[in-house]
């Protein structure tokens, strides 16, 4: 975790999963990444830091949607969402549809 002057500089990871569960549980448990990514941005948009806006080489992707695939990464390792299926979906196992997220 970078620090700048003692604080965070971007936000962890982890922060990401609660809110892909919940945003998928919410739609049923799939969605295209594509409105994914603008329905967490807008949810997440007040815990994101000005790092988190930063652009990644070499793809320019911004840090946050890096993370979030990232988290998803972990997610899938978790058992909550299912490996890659259909290109640019993600999707809970039922595992990911029960679990209470808070």
């Amino acid at each position: 975790m970078a620090l700048t002057n003692g604080t965070r500089k971007r936000t962890p990871q982890t922060e990401f999963k609660p809110y892909i569960v919940a945003l998928l549980q919410e739609v049923g448990g799939e969605q295209h990444v594509d409105d994914l990514f603008a329905e967490l941005e807008a949810r997440m948009e007040p815990i994101l830091l000005p790092g988190d806006y930063e652009t990644m080489p070499p793809q320019n992707e911004v840090r946050w949607r890096y993370n979030a695939r990232w988290a998803r990464k972990a997610l899938v390792d978790d058992g909550l969402l299912m490996p890659p299926r259909r290109p640019g979906f993600w999707e809970l196992t039922s595992e990911g549809r029960a679990i209470i997220v808070d």
